[in-house]
């Protein structure tokens, strides 16, 4: 099969020059971090064809390994991929500086509504609820995600934090907490108050949220 070219002025890179960034579909702007097609297809039917098995809200959780399975996808295009979700999710935690409410950190780490595995994240806060980093502490299994105190407290002592707002997702959207989850939170509070360290919130995420601290848990 011939390789099907693309017209200049369609292709992406070109149309950024022209139209502007914003004026290009998202199967475009994957083309522009993929770089090249295959021999059978050309680089914009290569990121209609990554999007047609993972959807934008699904691209930004899956890992390397899954986008290489995708024939045309290698090592460094899925790199890419990733890599630029990352970056993307980084500059939301350095627009959203304040978290000040379980709804603000639901906002914040709303990417992990898609995450088809538990996975603990903590937001470490100044005095003032400043966010001075986000960071992932623990992956878990298709239904479990264990809560380790010490990753806490080291994550936060080495953010220079005062308060932290531990977060963890429900895979199957229903961000009620079990009692592990009860149980886990109330051995964190324990914890973090023996070293001064504020549990500010937990806040369990699927379709909506669950904060302990707004049904007075905590």
């Amino acid at each position: 099969m011939r390789l099907k070219l693309i017209s200049e002025s369609d292709r992406p890179v070109e149309r950024i020059e022209s139209k502007g960034v914003r004026a290009l579909s998202s199967v475009e702007l994957l083309a522009v971090l993929i770089g090249s097609g295959t021999r059978d297809l050309n680089v914009l039917d290569l990121s209609a064809l990554v999007l047609s098995d993972y959807p934008v809200e699904r691209l930004q959780s899956v890992s390397i390994g899954e986008l290489e399975k995708i024939k045309g996808v290698g090592r460094m295009k899925a790199a890419r991929i990733l890599a630029a979700f990352e970056l993307s999710r980084r500059v939301g935690v350095s627009v959203a500086s304040y978290v000040n409410s379980a709804a603000d950190a639901f906002e914040l780490l709303c990417d992990m509504k898609a995450l088809n595995v538990e996975e603990t994240r903590g937001v470490f806060l100044n005095s003032r609820n400043r966010v001075l980093s986000v960071k992932t502490l623990a992956t878990g299994t298709l239904t479990a995600s264990i809560i380790h105190p010490r990753e806490v407290i080291k994550s936060a002592i080495n953010s220079n934090a005062v308060g932290v707002i531990v977060a963890h997702n429900h895979p199957s959207g229903d961000p009620t907490p079990s009692l592990e989850d009860v149980r886990a939170t109330k051995v964190l509070l324990e914890a973090c108050g023996a070293v001064g360290l504020q549990l500010v919130d937990h806040v369990i995420i699927g379709e909506s949220y669950f904060s302990f601290k707004e049904k007075k848990i905590i």
